[in-house]
Formats: C-alpha cells, structure tokens, sequence
C-alpha cells in the first residue's frame, strides 16, 4: 500500500499490486474490443477529461450499479483520475502492439 497525491492534492492510499492488475485488465479488454488501433487517441483525448470522467461515473454510480459492481465503478473512476495510470495503459497497449506484429 502507498499513500500519494494525486493531480488535485488529495491524498489516495493505492495498492499498487491492485493497481497494476487493474491496468493490465483495462488494456486487455480494449485489445480485446479491438481498440488498438485508436485506444491511444482515446486515452490521449481522456487524460484532460479524466476527473470530469471519474467524477461523472461516482455521480451516476447508483444508475450504473445496475450493470457493474461499486467497486469496479470506484476503480475505473481512480484510473481515470490518475495521468500516470492513463500513461501506464497506453504503454501496455503499445508494447501488446509490438509483440503481436
């Protein structure tokens, strides 16, 4: 566990084990949505959205709990809010990219 600022001064205790399967299952789900091609666009167009994206997802948690689990929702809300996570996910797409050609 480690605690750590994030872009708006508040503090987050992260597991960064968690964190990293977290990364490593979102890359994995766009490559297999077939999104590989235009995943770093989004996640380019996303980074300075990301706390808007995250804020809107907690605020519309109670509708989306119908076709997702609170925690999940609280993860993917995290990731968005976080640029280094962002950057992470890009580069595990990148390099899935490399190894496949």
């Amino acid at each position: 566990m480690v605690i750590e600022h994030t872009q708006y001064g508040i503090l987050a205790v992260v597991d960064t084990t968690r964190r990293k399967e977290l990364i490593d299952e979102w890359a994995a789900r766009l490559e297999s949505w077939g999104l590989m091609p235009v995943a770093p666009i989004l996640l380019q167009v996303i980074r300075p959205l990301g706390f808007i994206a995250s804020q809107t997802l907690l605020f519309g948690q109670p509708v989306l709990t119908l076709f997702a689990d609170a925690q999940s929702l609280d993860e993917l809300s995290s990731l968005l809010d976080d640029p280094d996570a962002l950057d992470r996910i890009e580069r595990c797409l990148t390099d899935a990219g490399h190894r496949a050609a």
